[in-house]
């Protein structure tokens, strides 16, 4: 039977981690979570978790220890979320690792589904349905891979992504495949406010351009980072801030080849009643730059 590990990275997630662990229990035959600093009871959900798993299977079959395996490994949180995910990587001995935060539930449904498909001997991404509960778009995400250590790995240290890495080795490996499995869903829980996300992705991203500024010519992580910009300009109600904002949109944008946009954002940046009395809607330029308008399916 081919083998699948879960390979996760959680902080603080003592509320979600239990059910987001039992949503995977009947597919994985092993879980690998990297720990980033977790100051609540993260951990010690685990350990509940793992002794549920042994007490049911003792109840249901009355032999041996349930046959998921669960390692925990600690590490520094480096402001790089593929560095994270790449250790947990490291860590894993299935023949396909699967993707799923402690923020969400794989669907039962998505089971049968991902143990027929990972079968295919050529097969080497599975890319997987994410739906939010406020809407009923199926968004395409990488989640699903097989374990080929040096070969497939995450990039960029925010919205990271296998995606790359898994193009150059199926280009490299003529006959090897990948196919979306629209209908394996994993479901989101609830939004949060994203005020505390969208600062830390500006300041990862930025310092990720400023090390690495050929990535501005890839787009990548300009395009989200300019994606978050966009997003924040319409509600900011300073106007020094708001400036600011329109200054970075206007650099970025002629980098990534906008250049007319850019010289109207810096246009905007400079003209005082702009400013103050808010920018036009871009709503054709926001949706270029929306993070998940790009995810191969």
């Amino acid at each position: 039977m081919t083998s699948i590990s879960l390979a996760m990275i959680v902080k603080n997630e003592e509320k979600n981690i239990g059910p987001c662990l039992w949503s995977v229990a009947d597919l994985v035959d092993e879980i690998v979570i990297v720990d980033t600093g977790s100051t609540d009871d993260t951990l010690e959900a685990i350990e509940g978790f793992e002794r549920g798993m042994d007490d049911a299977f003792h109840e249901e079959l009355s032999v041996s220890p349930f046959r998921t395996t669960i390692e925990v490994h600690k590490i520094q949180w480096s402001d790089d979320f593929s560095m994270a995910r790449n250790h947990a990587l490291k860590q894993c001995t299935g023949e396909w690792i699967i993707q799923v935060d402690a923020d969400e539930l794989l669907d039962p449904s998505a089971i049968p589904i991902i143990k027929q498909a990972i079968n295919d001997p050529d097969m080497v991404f599975l890319p997987l349905s994410l739906r939010y509960p406020d809407s009923d778009k199926l968004l395409c995400v990488p989640r699903l891979f097989r374990n080929i250590p040096g070969k497939i790995y995450y990039e960029y240290p925010y919205h990271e992504q296998v995606s790359k890495s898994v193009k150059r080795y199926i280009e490299a490996n003529p006959g090897k495949k990948q196919r979306w499995l629209k209908k394996a869903v994993i479901l989101h829980k609830a939004r949060e406010a994203h005020r505390d996300k969208t600062a830390m992705a500006l300041r990862i991203m930025g310092k990720h351009l400023q090390v690495m500024p050929q990535d501005s010519t890839d787009g990548f992580i300009a395009r989200h980072f300019v994606g978050i910009l966009l997003g924040q300009i319409a509600h900011v109600k300073n106007a020094e801030w708001l400036r600011y904002n329109c200054e970075s949109v206007a650099y970025w944008l002629g980098k990534l080849g906008f250049k007319r946009h850019a010289l109207r954002y810096y246009a905007m940046a400079h003209n005082h009643d702009v400013v103050l009395h808010g920018v036009p809607d871009d709503s054709d330029l926001k949706a270029f730059f929306e993070p998940t308008a790009h995810i191969s399916e």
